[in-house]
């Protein structure tokens, strides 16, 4: 088994298949379960307004929506642009005329 530090903590951990230790992954699982709950009682925000009242940075945020753990429709507005028109798109990195 691989010891590693955590990036994120600096924490010493075996590493298994994720880069954060065990502390963080559950920090950053409830950061995610607080963020989803917030977006389904309140569609209609802004991701900087989700990030304000979470908590929780933009980036996080704007991560779990490329990887798909957010459905991000119901937000004020398409939060990712499309990484080859720029046209604005609510999960992955390319809009559905450039897939």
């Amino acid at each position: 088994m691989e010891v590693r530090n955590c990036p994120q903590c600096g924490r010493l951990f075996n590493y298994i298949r994720t880069n954060l230790c065990p502390v963080c992954i559950k920090e950053a699982e409830e950061e995610f379960q607080k963020v989803r709950i917030h977006l389904r009682d309140n569609p209609d925000i802004s991701i900087i307004q989700l990030a304000e009242e979470t908590g929780v940075e933009e980036d996080k945020i704007i991560q779990w929506i490329r990887e798909g753990r957010i459905e991000s429709k119901g937000l004020k507005e398409a939060p990712l642009k499309c990484a080859k028109c720029g046209a604005g798109i609510y999960s992955g990195t390319h809009c559905a005329n450039c897939s």
